[in-house]
């Protein structure tokens, strides 16, 4: 009798965990990477993502520097400029500030991470989130100072100035 009630219990748990709908599960958005190290003289990297079900790609960095962004649509068209930036669906975010770099999603499952220049003396550290309303996943990305300019030379021309001459006239207290 025992037995026949262990046989009846798992019966009904594995037809009830066979019975589950397979909608309710949401795709797994690990990315491939969770860290970038970029050197800030044009390099860039491809994330891909384990699914495309996410839709929003939000940006964030550790410094209290007022950074203006430009969010582009998937056809190039400026949607807003703003400090703290959000895309939704394909397109891209450009920083062209102390650190000049793009985020792209170039597929629904990849996204595209271009370094340019980075003229401050230390590492940005930028935090990439990818999320839908169910999960969100992070990759945290330094870009590396850029090489330092160097000037080699210097060329002015006398020519471009001009200058008039003004005469004042010399007041003592007694000529008043």
């Amino acid at each position: 009798m025992k037995t026949f009630v262990h046989i009846v219990v798992y019966t009904l748990l594995l037809s009830g965990f066979y019975s589950c709908n397979g909608d309710v599960f949401v795709d797994d958005i690990r990315p491939s990477v969770s860290e970038l190290a970029l050197d800030g003289n044009g390099d860039s990297a491809v994330v891909h993502f384990a699914s495309s079900s996410w839709d929003r790609l939000t940006l964030r960095t550790g410094l209290d520097l007022p950074y203006t962004y430009k969010v582009y649509d998937a056809d190039g068209n400026l949607m807003q400029e703003v400090q703290y930036p959000e895309l939704v669906g394909m397109g891209r975010i450009e920083c062209e500030d102390w650190v000049d770099f793009t985020v792209e999603r170039i597929t629904p499952q990849d996204v595209k991470i271009t370094a340019r220049e980075n003229v401050l003396d230390f590492p940005l550290h930028l935090v990439v989130e990818a999320s839908n309303e169910y999960e969100y996943q992070t990759v945290n990305v330094d870009i590396h100072p850029s090489e330092r300019y160097v000037l080699e030379r210097i060329t002015y021309s006398l020519d471009v100035f001009s200058y008039e001459e003004q005469m004042r006239e010399k007041k003592s207290f007694c000529d008043l």
